[in-house]
């Protein structure tokens, strides 16, 4: 079994074992516990590729490298685990800017 297999299966398993809602309170189904749990795996993985590049740039020394994928690293934890921290500065930024 190829390793991108292993993973999307064990993305599959936790969706299923954290008991991901995928009913609205209506009892019908709309999808938005499912599309969350998919979002925060999907970014999640992001950030273990952004780390497993951030180690392999210090390992041979490309410092370049290794503040862009801290950095971009750092912005995707910050989307997907605080999202209205997020909007919140974007607003901020906007209105700063006369938007």
């Amino acid at each position: 079994m190829k390793k991108s297999q292993k993973l999307i299966m064990t993305g599959f398993a936790w969706l299923m074992l954290n008991g991901v809602p995928v009913f609205a309170d209506s009892g019908l189904p709309d999808g938005e516990g499912l599309k969350n749990g998919a979002v925060q795996l999907g970014g999640n993985i992001l950030i273990i590729v952004a780390i497993i590049g951030v180690i392999s740039a210090l390992v041979t020394q490309r410092w370049a490298r290794l503040v862009t994928l801290f950095i971009g690293g750092a912005l995707a934890a910050w989307i997907i685990w605080l999202p209205d921290s997020f909007i919140a500065f974007l607003k901020n930024l906007v209105e700063a800017f006369g938007g």
